[in-house]
């Protein structure tokens, strides 16, 4: 992937959808992420806050599963791995962004 085309594309819709979120911006928050998705299926970050989007929504069960794709995605990935423990631990310490 051309770093340039992340820098261009891929990272803003990221940085768009995390501010979405965290203004609970729902509906712009799954666009920006979906856009992301569509635009590198197979980065971690984009899924990640697609987990982050269904944890704030109290959809535990998808939580987990993106946090888990993001993982498959990229091992060394922490805010994924963070993520998921801390749901697992029904931890209520900090979200992880990433971004």
């Amino acid at each position: 992937m051309d770093i340039n085309f992340l820098d261009s594309t891929y990272i803003p819709l990221l940085i768009s959808a995390r501010e979405a979120l965290k203004e609970e911006n729902y509906y712009v928050a799954e666009k920006k992420i979906i856009l992301a998705i569509h635009t590198c299926f197979d980065r971690p970050e984009a899924y990640n806050l697609l987990g982050i989007f269904y944890e704030k929504q109290d959809h535990g069960h998808l939580a987990r599963k993106f946090y888990r794709i993001s993982y498959y995605y990229d091992q060394t990935y922490l805010p994924a791995t963070r993520n998921l423990e801390r749901i697992i631990e029904k931890n209520k310490d900090e979200i992880y962004f990433g971004i």
